[in-house]
């Protein structure tokens, strides 16, 4: 998942440069086109020169015609003067000059207006040449502006994209955990549930020696004060103890089934083996605080009884006989730890 993760921050980091290198190669091409734009209006610039030196040139013919006219009356009189038989032919390069004062001149306009519409013409594609080129500012502008755009909703189309692909292995992770834990539980329930079962079948092939020792114990001890009612039904009770586990033996000695008794004989053993380890810890861990305070352990399970409470009204004495027995049955699997909720591990005053 990092390596993924490392992929796509190293490829938005490409991406990026790309967008880069994109927004700098506008910026060049944008700074081309106002170049150009520059190079149109030293263009149109020069043909404005043009123009005014074609005006300023026109006036100098203008001049030198209205000196040639003069220069010509001049002429005209000294001709008149030197001779009058020369008369017609003066009159004649007279009109020849002025023909071709007249021609000049009308080529001079004509010219003149050329010029003039070559000047318009070019000031005319000029402007027009200006006008595109802001054009295509306005252009490159638009689609840089565009690209930007673009990028960065792409830019964060992929964060929206990688937080969601974050969550989503966040929730696929959070959810294995959570399946593995559910699994983990149910396997510790069913071990629990086996180890149980295999306790109940130890449980039941040796209660009837238990209750056979149980009675023996009693009789041993005059009674007890027990009744004639309370022996009766107490022997008929390890009769029944005795008759149960005959018949369970018979059943796993007659090996109809495969009872795996070896396995069970491993696993009682294994219990047996963590018996006599809690409790040597249990004993290891049982403490006497000032105030007498005995503390017992059974797994994470604390046990908190005073052997040391003062007589007082209605006050009663641990005993430790029967909080030994409450702890052996917890041990044996015969009691849960919920059973000792409200128990009571004091002797009778």
């Amino acid at each position: 998942m990092q390596a993924q993760l490392k992929a796509a921050k190293e490829q938005q980091k490409a991406e990026r440069q790309a967008q880069l290198e994109a927004a700098r190669l506008l910026a060049e091409q944008a700074k081309a086109a106002r170049a150009e734009a520059k190079a149109a209006r030293d263009a149109e610039k020069a043909a404005a020169a043009q123009l005014a030196a074609a005006a300023k040139e026109a006036k100098e013919r203008e001049r030198a015609e209205k000196q040639a006219e003069a220069e010509r009356k001049r002429l005209e009189k000294e001709a008149l003067k030197e001779a009058k038989e020369a008369a017609a032919a003066q009159l004649a390069a007279e009109k020849a000059a002025l023909l071709q004062a007249k021609e000049a001149e009308k080529r001079m306009r004509e010219l003149a207006a050329q010029e003039a519409k070559e000047a318009r013409e070019a000031e005319k594609a000029a402007r027009e040449a200006r006008r595109a080129e802001e054009q295509r500012e306005r252009e490159a502008r638009e689609a840089l502006r565009k690209q930007q755009q673009e990028a960065l909703a792409a830019a964060r189309a992929e964060e929206a994209a990688r937080k969601a692909e974050k969550r989503k292995a966040e929730a696929e992770a959070k959810d294995a955990e959570a399946a593995a834990k559910r699994a983990r539980i149910r396997q510790e329930e069913c071990d629990e549930a086996i180890r149980q079962i295999h306790l109940l079948r130890d449980e039941m092939e040796s209660v009837g020696d238990r209750a056979e020792e149980l009675l023996a114990k009693l009789i041993s001890m005059m009674g007890c004060g027990a009744s004639t009612t309370d022996m009766t039904w107490m022997q008929k009770l390890v009769q029944e103890a005795i008759n149960a586990q005959q018949r369970l033996l018979v059943i796993i000695e007659a090996n109809e089934i495969d009872w795996q008794t070896e396995q069970h004989n491993q696993i009682i053993d294994e219990e047996d083996a963590e018996e006599e380890e809690e409790e040597q810890e249990s004993s290891g861990d049982e403490e006497d605080d000032d105030a007498g305070v005995r503390v017992g352990r059974f797994g994470k399970m604390e046990v908190v009884a005073d052997e040391d409470m003062e007589e007082e009204e209605g006050a009663e004495t641990f005993d430790q006989e029967e909080y030994r027995r409450a702890m052996e049955a917890l041990r044996q699997g015969r009691m849960l730890p919920d059973d000792l909720k409200g128990m009571q591990f004091d002797r009778k005053a």
